[in-house]
């Protein structure tokens, strides 16, 4: 079996300084030296009382007092560590990739933050609520089960009767939502500015971007959901419909009560205005049109998403519209007011960028790379 392991390895280096050892005869002889040659003593200041424990004496005789408990030493190693990981995972990109030729087009602008440490933080974090909602025991009954007449009429017009209609529509709405997920994160910037344009360094900012914009969008609607319970369309018409649940299997086992806000939607609306914000900011595409277009078609994606999910009976109206907008505030304001409106954070102080190797590494039965940073 052959394994792909990736080494990575963090190197700091102090210099260490080795003192040459002497004879004992060697000793005293310097000593006596010393002591020849040594001044008279000045009897005034044998007078003077010997600074105390918290004070030095400098030159000028004035006393400063000395730092108590190493505070600032250790502050000043703490944001080394940390700018020295923020400037790694924000020019990462620039280490993995080949450096953009200087006519490149497509070039991060040296005014807008990159990701950093901090960032990092905060899209684990969101992830990590991801993962213990999808793993963890939650409640599933509703919690909210009125609708309001705009809810009813809209979807006593655009959801389907037949139950394989829905089925058809429920699984192209999880399809438009992955490719509005994979536009931004891995074609846009992987595919197209990273193996297209050579642009490794904007690849690997819009990529962790992106996944930071949709960590704490998803976050925040399943926390909502857990919090609203509200019963969809789908249980509603199970419950009170008896030809609707004769003819859906789905009534037999119906979804959970998660109708506030559409996580597909949410997502969706995300994703498409992420597109924009990257296309807007980096003329990706080097085409007014042809980056209008790109917008244009990830909205109109997100609107059909949330149609989608209408018609097949898994959200009302007001829980798409409420998914519209934080999903597009989420994708606008994220990457908007951090990093493409300017304002690069000043680096914190020992976070130079640290000098990353990478090479191949390979053994009977290992193939990978090593990735090697120092500092």
């Amino acid at each position: 079996m052959v394994r792909v392991a990736v080494l990575l390895t963090w190197l700091s280096c102090p210099t260490f300084a080795l003192a040459q050892a002497e004879t004992p005869m060697e000793r005293a002889a310097e000593a006596d030296a010393d002591a020849d040659d040594e001044p008279p003593a000045d009897t005034d200041a044998e007078l003077d009382p010997a600074p105390g424990p918290d004070v030095v004496a400098e030159a000028d005789g004035e006393e400063t007092p000395l730092e108590e408990n190493g505070e600032d030493g250790a502050t000043e190693r703490g944001e080394d560590i940390v700018g020295s990981l923020g400037s790694a995972i924000g020019n990462l990109g620039t280490a993995l990739g080949p450096e953009a030729a200087p006519h490149n087009r497509i070039r991060w602008d040296p005014s807008w933050p990159r990701y950093r440490f901090d960032e990092l933080v905060v899209t684990l974090g969101f992830g990590l609520v991801i993962l213990l909602e999808e793993v963890l025991p939650t409640r599933t009954d509703a919690n909210w089960a009125s609708t309001s007449p705009l809810d009813r009429e809209v979807q006593n017009v655009v959801g389907l009767d037949n139950p394989f209609d829905r089925d058809v529509f429920e699984e192209l709405s999880d399809a438009i939502t992955a490719g509005l997920f994979i536009w931004p994160v891995a074609f846009d910037s992987l595919l197209y500015a990273g193996l297209g344009e050579g642009a490794w360094d904007v690849a690997w900012q819009m990529s962790l971007i992106s996944l930071e914009v949709f960590a704490i969008n998803h976050a925040l609607t399943v926390l909502v959901q857990l919090l609203a319970r509200r019963e969809r369309p789908l249980g509603e018409y199970c419950r009170d419909r008896p030809g609707y649940a004769a003819a859906d299997p789905l009534c037999n086992d119906p979804p959970p009560a998660q109708s506030f806000w559409g996580t597909h939607v949410s997502n969706a609306f995300a994703g498409a205005a992420l597109i924009c914000m990257h296309h807007d900011a980096l003329d990706l595409y080097g085409n007014e049109v042809a980056d209008g277009m790109a917008c244009g078609t990830a909205l109109g994606a997100a609107v059909a998403t949330g149609l989608f999910r209408m018609m097949a009976d898994h959200h009302y109206i007001t829980d798409v519209m409420s998914a519209a907008v934080v999903g597009s505030l989420t994708g606008i304001l994220v990457p908007w007011i951090l990093h493409y409106q300017g304002g690069a954070r000043p680096p914190l102080e020992g976070s130079e960028p640290p000098t990353i190797v990478v090479l191949p590494m390979g053994g009977p039965d290992t193939v990978g790379l090593s990735a090697t940073a120092i500092w």
